[in-house]
């Protein structure tokens, strides 16, 4: 190997480097976070704790807002309709594998102890919602049926009303 063509090739393979460095780890910036449990912040300050009722969401500027509980994603959403996201993730109730937000089923059932409350959980597909729904009853929804409701508390506990301050 001649010592100019050792030199090119070291050369690339440092401009190769140089390159992969400024790339970040090669994923899309609008693949999901990775999240410490237990150590990152949702949006409520609480620690992120149980990953099947996280939930990140990429605004158009800005980081990725973290939430600890899908209903308190509903109800940002309901606070912050200006807010538009450029991703969505949630995470499937049985594989806590991370879901596109508008792809998944919700349901809200109160055998649901969600961090926050609202007994959500999110389902990869229509029938894991329903089989999950037959057990445990509760309300099941797409994206777009979480989009007309109001969100305002989580429910209350059976016999429990809420007081408004």
């Amino acid at each position: 190997m001649t010592r100019a063509f050792r030199s090119l090739a070291m050369l690339a393979a440092i401009a190769m480097l140089v390159l992969a460095g400024c790339g970040g780890s090669g994923g899309n910036n609008l693949d999901p976070p990775e999240i410490t449990y237990g150590e990152d912040v949702s949006e409520m300050g609480m620690f992120v704790t149980d990953p099947r009722y996280t939930v990140a969401a990429l605004p158009e500027e800005g980081e990725w807002i973290l939430f600890d509980d899908i209903g308190e994603l509903f109800r940002y959403r309901v606070r912050h309709p200006e807010q538009a996201f450029q991703a969505t993730w949630v995470n499937d109730y049985h594989s806590e594998e991370w879901l596109a937000a508008e792809d998944a089923w919700y349901l809200q059932s109160v055998d649901l102890s969600s961090p926050m409350g609202w007994g959500v959980a999110a389902f990869r597909d229509e029938d894991a919602a329903r089989a999950f729904q037959v057990e445990h009853g509760g309300e099941l929804m797409t994206w777009a049926d979480t989009g007309g409701r109001e969100w305002t508390d989580p429910p209350a506990p059976e016999g429990v009303e809420h007081e408004r301050h």
